[in-house]
């Protein structure tokens, strides 16, 4: 039940380690102080880090490769989401629900916007935060990585590796139950949740129940299964202005008809390893499409409280941005579009 080498910090000897780690996780709290790392610069080019990572002297790394730059510059949401924030469109009075693992609550970018955190299932002390709710929470609603750094979050954790569309359910009819008789601007409007098993998984068609009750009932949920969208990862490349378009290549995961892209790769995102740590991840997934997605949605609610849940989506289609990559998100298009609905 107890990891006991979990914080322990890795210590690379020599540079035949470098190749001892996988993408995933890189050189997450690792130190490699002691190597020289000018000849790596490929490989560091596809290596995750974090806040933690520690680097030998700037003269022992590659030339141009500057750690602490791609974790500030990572932070950016990117594709014009900030200049979204500086009309004040930025999540405010709008509620985005999150169900996932167990989260690390305490952590700097989403702490003032936790307003609630149900566990669901969880008997016992022993489950410790797991890597997946930091990022997913920090990309929603986080104060600098967040698409929505103003919306409130209510977060509901369990174990998401049971094989059972169970608590997805309880979950969601538990959110529209909420929502009953109260204003507006007291509604959760959005969930996200970064899974996309399903049809794969018991009670499938409660599930199915459950969300056509939630779009009735004007909530969008989010999900990464390709029945909600299709949709595939970006990777920036780094050093790029993250605001255009055309610097995106498509990331490691998409479908082969993929008809929206959503950045993913190649950003920093809040690490589960404690309150002010963070990850550059490299490679990004579909589970941090999700919630940039609901922290999207959030920014057209607060601009358009009454906005349909199916409008949301459709105008995410209509309004992307057309690249050699194939359709990418629009926000700043997107949010035009949601001011002149009628």
């Amino acid at each position: 039940m107890i990891d006991i080498g979990e914080k322990r910090q890795i210590v690379l000897r020599n540079e035949d380690d470098l190749n001892r780690f996988d993408s995933f996780w890189g050189y997450a709290n690792v130190s490699l102080a002691c190597l020289d790392l000018r000849e790596h610069i490929e490989l560091l080019e596809k290596m995750t880090f974090d806040s933690l990572t520690v680097w030998p002297e700037s003269d022992k790394l590659p030339k141009g490769f500057d750690p602490a730059t791609l974790l500030e510059e990572g932070k950016n949401p990117g594709l014009g989401v900030r200049s979204l924030h500086e009309q004040g469109i930025d999540g405010r009075r709008v509620t985005i629900a999150i169900v996932d693992q167990p989260l690390l609550r305490n952590h700097q970018e989403y702490v003032d916007r936790l307003v609630e955190y149900e566990p669901i299932g969880l008997t016992t002390a022993f489950i410790s935060p797991q890597m997946h709710g930091s990022p997913v929470s920090s990309i929603a609603v986080g104060k600098t990585c967040g698409v929505a750094p103003k919306a409130s979050l209510r977060y509901f954790a369990f174990q998401m590796w049971t094989p059972d569309n169970k608590p997805f359910n309880y979950v969601v009819n538990k959110l529209i139950d909420f929502n009953k008789d109260r204003d507006i601007s007291e509604r959760i409007r959005v969930v996200s949740i970064s899974t996309g098993m399903f049809s794969h998984q018991a009670n499938y068609d409660r599930w199915q129940e459950t969300l056509a009750r939630a779009e009735n009932n004007g909530v969008l949920v989010i999900t990464c299964d390709p029945a909600f969208l299709r949709y595939g990862t970006l990777a920036l490349i780094p050093g790029r202005d993250r605001d255009k378009p055309s610097i995106y290549r498509r990331g490691k995961y998409y479908h082969s008809d993929s008809v929206l892209f959503i950045p993913a790769g190649n950003r920093t995102i809040a690490s589960y390893r404690g309150p002010d740590v963070y990850t550059y991840d490299r490679t990004g997934g579909m589970s941090w499409a999700a919630p940039y997605m609901a922290g999207l949605a959030a920014l057209a609610y607060q601009v358009k409280p009454d906005i349909d849940p199916k409008t949301i989506v459709d105008l995410w289609l209509k309004t992307a941005t057309q690249t050699d990559v194939g359709s990418i998100i629009n926000p700043v298009g997107f949010i035009e579009a949601v001011r002149n609905l009628k």
